[in-house]
């Protein structure tokens, strides 16, 4: 039962995808790239610690790996690991909870798909829940 709605919901996304994909080949052409001045708050981050976290990892465990799906990118890719590997805070600093000082143990590293993934749910941020999700 549960493989037969995987395949409705697959092939439902699939139609949306294909029907998408015409309608841009029926448009061929379409206005985009304009510049446009904002101005918001940006949140400021040490973007610095993730890089060493990373060169940290690779340094003690000679594998640079997502915590959620444990794919180990340093053997993939060598040091361009660095690039599909990102920091996660698993308390994110616009959390109501976040004091301004982040605590080492919560920085977490995971591969690109899964930080995206871990961020479409709050029940996901934390690590093992992803972890159990993905595995699921």
């Amino acid at each position: 039962m549960r493989l037969l709605i995987k395949q409705v919901a697959e092939r439902g996304l699939q139609t949306m995808f294909i029907s998408e994909r015409d309608d841009l080949r029926e448009n061929s052409s379409f206005a985009e790239g304009s510049k446009a001045m904002k101005t918001h708050l940006h949140t400021e981050r040490k973007g610095r610690v993730g890089y060493e976290l990373k060169l940290q990892r690779m340094s003690q465990e000679h594998r640079l790996s997502c915590a959620a799906c444990d794919t180990d990118f340093f053997a993939l890719l060598g040091m361009k690991a660095t690039r599909v590997i990102e920091c996660h805070h698993q308390l994110p600093l616009s959390h109501e909870d976040h004091t301004g000082e982040t605590d080492p143990d919560d920085l977490v590293l995971l591969r690109a798909n899964c930080h995206r993934i871990a961020h479409t749910d709050d029940k996901l941020l934390r690590v093992e829940a992803l972890r159990d999700f993905i595995r699921s």
